[in-house]
């Protein structure tokens, strides 16, 4: 499988930067100000898993997979449909 448009270092660099420093760490347990701090170095690095990653169609970890996932109300609380 051959893509077109594989993830490139310099966009992985610009996102990396982006990141808002006020957000909580993920499950690996890194927070954003970290992340940013780094980014110069390990964009070559996750540029590189990107794409190997996209090219054999495979997420590489399960970590990668989890989600922490928090329902938000619209309007009443008992209301199932309000959770969507």
């Amino acid at each position: 499988m051959v893509l077109d448009s594989l993830v490139a270092e310099n966009e992985i660099l610009k996102r990396s930067v982006k990141l808002r420093e006020d957000k909580s760490a993920g499950t690996d347990g890194m927070f954003s100000r970290f992340l940013n701090a780094i980014s110069a170095v390990t964009a070559a690095p996750v540029t590189m898993l990107f794409n190997q990653s996209l090219l054999e169609g495979s997420v590489p970890l399960t970590d990668w997979k989890l989600a922490s996932v928090s329902p938000i109300f619209k309007r009443s609380r008992t209301l199932g449909e309000n959770y969507v």
